[in-house]
């Protein structure tokens, strides 16, 4: 028997019940628990750089960069104090990524990355910022 859209129900488990949840009600619960309108990035704490093994921070890399125009002014200057600091510590940081005011939070590490020049002055690919992490 083939299953209709309409057919198909969505339950949470509440006080060792299942109770329906329709997909409104669902979208509707994860904006109220982002707590915001937009995305956000939110610092939880540092690890040492080599802490987490390199094969587990490549899954989906995102490249997060701060942005003066929504309104946060000085959100350069402090993101560029962070990374500079993040990379002298050989740190990285443990985080909330929110993508979308409907998403799923996630809990992702925030490794800072550096540029190198090439020999013919030419940018490549951001590194890890630490030696040890090649380990």
């Amino acid at each position: 028997e083939i299953v209709r859209e309409h057919q198909l129900r969505s339950f949470v488990e509440f006080g060792g019940e299942r109770v329906v949840i329709s997909s409104d009600e669902v979208s509707h619960i994860k904006k109220l628990s982002n707590g915001s309108k937009k995305s956000s990035l939110s610092i939880l704490g540092f690890k040492p750089m080599n802490s987490i093994p390199k094969m587990h921070i490549m899954d989906r890399p995102y490249f997060a960069y701060p942005s003066d125009e929504e309104g946060i002014l000085g959100s350069k200057e402090a993101f560029s104090a962070l990374h500079t600091a993040m990379l002298d510590k050989k740190v990285l940081a443990i985080g909330k990524l929110i993508t979308s005011v409907k998403a799923t939070c996630h809990l992702v590490a925030i490794i800072p990355q550096c540029e190198s020049t090439s020999y013919v002055g030419k940018e490549s690919s951001p590194t890890l910022g630490s030696d040890e992490q090649e380990k």
